[in-house]
């Protein structure tokens, strides 16, 4: 787990450092919302299989090759009760007006992270206005969710299809 972690912050380190070397570069900065459902069916009592997140996103591509930084916030339930979900997720980009990408994220809950999940993304990104960016994606996660609350791990892969909408900057 300890090295799952570490692996992740210098994926994130990395984008990062890579984003703030161009700072005359095509920064996006903006919100948006995404459905997500588990792939298989959960026999496991409490466990939502659906819902919905809230995410803010980062985005820099100053050509067809670009990364993608994703802070979600949903609510799901975990076991007994309904906990808050903050899942940190990178993306690296390649495409213009149709892209594709693979990241990599965990989620947080009940002072827990699971272990990392990878995620595929196929997605349109539509430019709205001279500096607006409408971003229409699919997700496929590899996933397992092995928080302390739930009883078993649970191993199942998750679909999402999200909206964003990106100011550039």
């Amino acid at each position: 787990m300890k090295k799952s972690i570490i692996i992740f912050v210098i994926l994130l380190l990395g984008i990062m450092f890579t984003a703030q070397s161009s700072v005359a570069g095509p920064h996006r900065l903006g919100v948006g919302w995404q459905w997500w459902q588990t792939i298989d069916d959960i026999d496991f009592d409490n466990f939502d299989e659906k819902g919905y997140a809230w995410m803010f996103t980062y985005q820099y591509k100053p050509s067809l090759l670009g990364c993608q930084l994703d802070l979600e916030f949903s609510n799901q339930k975990l076991g007994s009760r309904s906990r808050n979900v903050i899942s940190p997720v990178a993306y690296v980009l390649l495409g213009g007006l149709i892209y594709g990408g693979l990241g990599i994220g965990s989620n947080y809950a009940s002072d827990n992270w699971t272990d990392p999940f990878y995620a595929l993304r196929l997605g349109l990104d539509f430019t709205l206005f001279e500096k607006f960016h409408l971003d229409v994606n699919a997700n496929y996660r590899f996933e397992d969710w092995d928080y302390d609350k739930v009883v078993e791990d649970i191993d199942t892969d998750t679909i999402t299809l999200g909206l964003a909408v990106r100011y550039e900057f």
